[in-house]
């Protein structure tokens, strides 16, 4: 039988969520529906947490369909962004389910986005954009946006590499298990762009050099 995880504890303040587990502390604001803070054996993981995002620095291939001017309205819906509702679906002491509303004023939509913490450290995020009325662009890019600590510099993933790739432009990166550093994924290009990007991914992991790792899965 697999080992029973400790109870995760619960507490809400006026302007905070503080969920407590056996290594793992996370404090998600009322005001902002993000995450604050996430400590893991009292060490800080991120300097923000993840936030809807829409937009992608543009490469030059982009400046020929004008991209950054006419999906500018996604870059804007990914800096404003208004909390509309925050709700806590689902609490026990095995996991938690929080549900938490943006409206982007920008494209005139919301953001419905799902947290749940499991008693384990197990952080999952669920992200559906409701669009409005209005017909908009396409997406430059639909997910999430993060800070980690720059301790996290060891990159691991599964999928295609080890160079950057494109939905267009794949076929020479193999799908496999690759190692590098987060550092190795930049590269200078005469015009400042997107870079290190890669497709087909189907998890990636981050790590110290003493050991300990964030595991990413989509």
């Amino acid at each position: 039988e697999a080992p029973h995880a400790p109870d995760l504890n619960f507490q809400e303040l006026e302007n905070e969520v503080n969920l407590i587990g056996q290594d793992f502390r996370i404090v998600i604001s009322k005001t902002t529906g993000l995450i604050n803070q996430f400590f893991f054996r009292n060490q800080a993981i991120f300097h923000q947490g993840p936030k809807p995002n829409f937009w992608r620095a543009p490469t030059d291939n982009d400046l020929g369909n004008l991209m950054p001017f006419r999906l500018a309205m996604w870059e804007k819906a990914s800096q404003e962004q208004v909390l509309k509702d925050f709700k806590i679906v689902d609490k026990n002491t095995h996991q938690i389910r929080l549900e938490v509303v943006w409206v982007l004023p920008a494209v005139q939509s919301k953001f419905k986005m799902e947290y749940r913490i499991e008693a384990s450290g197990n952080l999952s995020l669920k992200g559906t954009l409701i669009p409005g009325k209005e017909k908009m662009p396409e997406l430059a890019r639909f997910g999430f946006r993060m800070e980690l600590i720059e301790d996290f510099n060891q990159l691991n993933w599964y999928g295609r590499g080890p160079h950057e790739n494109y939905p267009d432009r794949k076929t020479s990166a193999f799908i496999r298990q690759y190692e590098s550093t987060v550092e190795a994924q930049a590269h200078s290009y005469i015009r400042p762009q997107e870079t290190g990007y890669k497709t087909d991914v189907r998890w990636m992991s981050l790590s110290q050099n003493k050991g300990e790792k964030i595991l990413f899965k989509s």
